[in-house]
C-alpha cells in the first residue's frame, strides 16, 4: 500500500518472474538495489526452476525455437 492507494497484482510477493530485457527502473533504497516494473513488463511467472514450466501472462505464449 502506498498512501491511500491499494494495488493488486497477478503474482504474489516473492514470486520469480520473467520480464522484458530493458524493462523497469533500477533504484536503490535502504542500501538495497531494486527494480521497479510495470505489471505489463512481466512476461510470465516461474513456478519452478525450469523455464518450460513458466506460466505466461496476458496474451503471451511460450514457444520453443528449434535451430537445426
Amino acid at each position: 500500500m502506498l498512501g491511500l492507494n491499494v494495488y493488486s497484482f497477478v503474482f504474489q510477493t516473492g514470486a520469480q518472474v520473467v520480464y522484458s530485457k530493458y524493462a523497469g527502473t533500477e533504484v536503490e533504497f535502504n542500501d538495497s538495489k531494486h527494480l521497479i516494473l510495470k505489471e505489463d513488463d512481466v512476461i510470465g511467472i516461474l513456478e519452478t526452476d525450469d523455464a518450460k514450466d513458466m506460466k505466461p501472462l496476458n496474451d503471451r505464449v511460450l514457444i520453443k525455437v528449434f535451430i537445426n
